[in-house]
């Protein structure tokens, strides 16, 4: 048997033997702090600028953070989710978390983006489609109360959000 096959089964036999020391670090690492924000605009990749209401920051790991704003399409049948994805150190991820929940631990943060998507949901929030996702050059940041995201696509489409937290 090679080590690529036993790696997964020795993963495996280590949680079944400590399953809180091998849970413990990863739960600090990933989580989500939601907020409904009255004050949210954005701006998709095809130019519709609009109001949204949802805004969901997700540590996806130690250096991984997607923040993603939901609100109306150009039509009042779907909502569209336009989504930012930040890696960077670990100690630069403005979220605190512990067991899947999080809390903002940071006033002020500012973090490169490395991609960026746009999906749209159903009214119950099923996916309709699949996103479109690029890489992009930007940056979101939290300051005064307010987090802001901006990104250029290689195609010169620029994608924004801002949200009262």
């Amino acid at each position: 048997m090679t080590i690529d096959r036993l790696l997964p089964l020795l993963v495996l036999a280590i949680s079944l033997i400590a399953p809180g020391a091998a849970a413990a670090k990863p739960l600090s690492a990933v989580g989500r702090f939601k907020t409904f924000s009255s004050n949210c605009r954005y701006t998709l990749s095809e130019g519709h600028e609009g109001p949204c209401g949802l805004v969901e920051l997700t540590r996806r790991g130690p250096s991984v953070l997607s923040l993603r704003f939901t609100g109306s399409g150009p039509d009042d049948t779907t909502n569209h989710q336009l989504t930012f994805v930040v890696i960077g150190p670990a100690k630069t991820i403005p979220l605190h978390c512990e067991g899947g929940r999080c809390q903002l631990s940071a006033s002020e943060w500012r973090g490169e983006v490395s991609s960026a998507s746009e999906g749209r949901v159903d009214p119950i929030g099923l996916a309709m489609g699949v996103p479109q996702a690029w890489p992009v050059q930007g940056s979101c940041q939290i300051q005064r109360g307010k987090l802001q995201c901006e990104a250029l696509l290689q195609d010169g489409a620029k994608l924004h959000a801002v949200a009262a937290l």
